[in-house]
C-alpha cells in the first residue's frame, strides 16, 4: 500500500513513465542523503564546539532526530513494498509528527530570546565601538608609559641630588646611610599616597599624618593637625613630603619632638584671595631654639627646593620658643 500523499491524484505508479519514476527515486535518495548529511554536520559542530552545555545538547538532539526522521521517510516510502516490517512507513510518520510538534513548541518558546539577539548592523556597531575602545586604551597606555618614564627620570634626579647633598653634609658612611635612608622613606611615603589614587594627587592631611607616623600616640594633645582636607597634585605632594620630613627630623633632634612636653601645631587654610593655601608648622614648649650658624640640607630643601619647585614663598624662622615654617601652596597645585 502506497501513501496517497506521495502519488499524483488518479495516477498509479505502474502508469508513470519509467523516466519520471527514476527521477522520483533519485530525488528521494538525494533528500534522504541531504537530511542525514545535515544531521551529521550538526553533530560534528556540537562535538567540536567548546563550552557546550546540556540544554544545548538536548535541543540539538531534538532537531537532529527530526532531521533524521524526515530523511528516512522518503526511503521508507520507496522501499516499503520490499520491507518485511509492516507499518514502518506509518511509524516513521508518527515519530516525525511528534518530533515536529515538539520542535515547533521549542521554537515558539525560544522566539523571545531569538528576537533579542543583536542584528548584523548592531553587531557591526558593537565591533566598531569595541575596536575604537581598544585604540583609546592603547593610546592611554602609551601616554601612561611616557608619563611613567618622565616621572621616573625626575625621581632619579631627585634621589641623585639628595644623595649628593647628603654626602656633602655628613662626616661618616653610617651617618650618610642613616640620613639618606630616612629621606628615601619620606619619598616612598609620598609615592604610596600617589599610587593609591592613580597618581591624580593625594590628601594633604594624610601626607602630614604619614610623615608623623612615628608619633601617632601624641596626636591630639601634643601634635595638633587642623585644616579642611584638600587634595594636592603630585608635584606638591613630592616637595611638601620632603619639606615635612626635614621639619620632623629637625624637631626630633633639636625641637619640640625631642621632649615629652613639646608641642607641634600644623594647620592650613586658604588665603583671603583664595589664590594660595597657607601651610603653617609651629613648635612650642621644646628646647630653647638657637639660630643655626649654617644652612644644612634640610633648611636648603625647605627654603630653596620647595620654593623653586612650587614657585611660591617659603618662610622658615627660628624664634626662641620654637621653629616656625610657613609654606604658601599655589592654588594651581590643589587638585580638589
Amino acid at each position: 500500500m502506497h501513501s496517497w500523499l506521495s502519488l499524483p491524484l488518479g495516477i498509479e505508479p505502474a502508469a508513470w513513465p519509467s523516466g519520471l519514476a527514476l527521477l522520483e527515486a533519485i530525488a528521494d535518495g538525494i533528500i534522504a542523503v541531504s537530511f542525514l548529511g545535515i544531521a551529521a554536520a550538526l553533530l560534528y559542530l556540537y562535538v567540536r564546539r567548546p563550552g557546550r552545555g546540556l540544554r544545548e545538547g538536548a535541543l540539538l538532539s531534538l532537531f537532529m532526530l527530526l532531521i533524521v526522521a524526515c530523511g528516512l521517510a522518503p526511503l521508507a516510502l520507496r522501499f516499503s513494498p520490499w520491507l518485511p516490517v509492516q507499518g514502518l512507513e506509518a511509524a516513521l510518520k508518527v515519530v516525525t509528527a511528534l518530533l515536529a510538534f515538539a520542535a515547533a513548541i521549542v521554537i515558539w518558546r525560544l522566539a523571545p530570546h531569538l528576537l533579542a539577539l543583536p542584528s548584523r548592523d548592531r553587531l557591526q556597531a558593537e565591533i566598531v565601538a569595541h575596536l575604537r575602545t581598544l585604540e583609546q586604551l592603547k593610546a592611554a597606555r602609551h601616554q601612561l608609559l611616557r608619563e611613567l618614564t618622565h616621572r621616573s627620570k625626575n625621581l632619579l634626579a631627585v634621589i641623585q641630588a639628595i644623595a649628593r647633598q647628603t654626602a656633602s653634609r655628613t662626616r661618616s658612611v653610617d651617618d650618610f646611610l642613616q640620613h639618606f635612608s630616612n629621606r628615601l622613606v619620606a619619598i616612598g611615603y609620598s609615592h604610596d599616597l600617589l599610587i593609591a589614587d592613580d597618581w591624580h594627587g593625594a590628601s594633604l592631611r594624610t601626607l602630614i599624618e604619614r610623615q608623623l607616623s612615628g608619633y601617632t600616640d601624641r596626636f591630639g594633645e601634643h601634635i595638633a593637625i587642623d585644616g579642611e582636607d584638600i587634595m594636592l597634585k603630585p608635584e606638591a605632594i613630592h616637595n611638601l613630603g620632603l619639606a615635612l620630613h626635614e621639619l620632623v627630623a629637625n624637631a626630633e633632634k633639636y625641637g619640640a619632638l625631642s621632649t615629652d612636653a613639646g608641642r607641634v601645631a600644623i594647620r592650613w587654610l586658604f588665603s583671603d584671595d583664595v589664590s594660595k593655601v597657607e601651610l603653617v608648622w609651629e613648635e612650642r614648649d621644646g628646647p630653647l631654639v638657637i639660630m643655626p650658624e649654617r644652612s644644612g640640607f634640610g633648611r636648603a630643601m625647605i627654603e630653596t627646593v620647595v620654593r623653586q619647585a612650587l614657585e611660591t614663598d617659603v618662610t622658615l624662622t627660628f624664634p626662641p620658643e620654637g621653629v616656625r615654617c610657613v609654606i604658601l601652596i599655589p592654588a594651581c597645585q590643589v587638585a580638589s
